[in-house]
C-alpha cells in the first residue's frame, strides 16, 4: 500500500498520495485542486539508530501510557522541537516555524506568514496569536483550543 508524495504544479502544494496497491497507481490528481500536473517526488527517509524496537511496539507504548490523543495524534509540545530549548525566544520559534516550513516545501499561509514576521520584529506574541485567532488560523501553541 504505497503512499507516494507529489509536487502540484497547478496548486504549488506537496502532496501525498495513497494507492491502495501498486497496480493502483494510475494517473494521480491533486488531492486540494484536482489538477493532474502532478511530479513525483522522493520521499525524505528518517533512519534512529538505536532503536532495537520497531515502530509499532513503540506507538502502542505510547497509545497505553496515555501520550496520544483520542485520534492517535501526540500532543503538542516545544520541549520535544529539536533545536528549540526550554527559554526559546518566540522570535526563534518564528525563525524555526519557517524552516520547518521550508523543509518540508510547504508554502506558509498569508495570515500565518505575517504573524510570525510582526514576532520577528518583536511585536507581543499574545497579541499576534490573538489577532491569527480573529482571522480563523488555530493557536499552534494550544492544540485544544482553550
Amino acid at each position: 500500500m504505497p503512499i507516494y508524495e507529489y509536487r502540484c504544479h497547478d496548486c504549488r502544494r506537496r502532496v501525498s498520495i495513497f494507492f491502495r496497491s501498486v497496480a493502483a497507481v494510475s494517473a494521480p490528481q491533486c488531492p486540494r485542486c484536482g489538477g493532474a500536473n502532478l511530479e513525483r517526488l522522493f520521499s525524505r527517509v528518517v533512519v534512529r539508530r538505536g532503536a532495537a524496537r520497531s515502530g509499532n511496539e513503540i506507538a502502542d507504548d505510547a497509545w497505553d501510557a496515555g501520550d496520544l490523543g483520542d485520534d492517535g495524534d501526540a500532543p503538542f509540545d516545544l520541549d520535544d522541537v529539536p533545536g528549540l530549548d526550554d527559554d526559546a525566544d518566540p522570535r526563534e520559534i518564528a525563525r524555526w516555524t519557517r524552516e520547518m516550513s521550508a523543509s518540508l516545501g510547504e508554502p506558509l499561509d498569508p495570515e500565518l506568514d505575517q504573524a510570525l514576521a510582526d514576532i520577528e520584529r518583536g511585536a507581543d506574541p499574545e497579541e499576534v496569536l490573538d489577532r491569527v485567532a480573529g482571522v480563523g488560523l488555530d493557536d499552534p501553541l494550544d492544540p485544544e483550543g482553550d
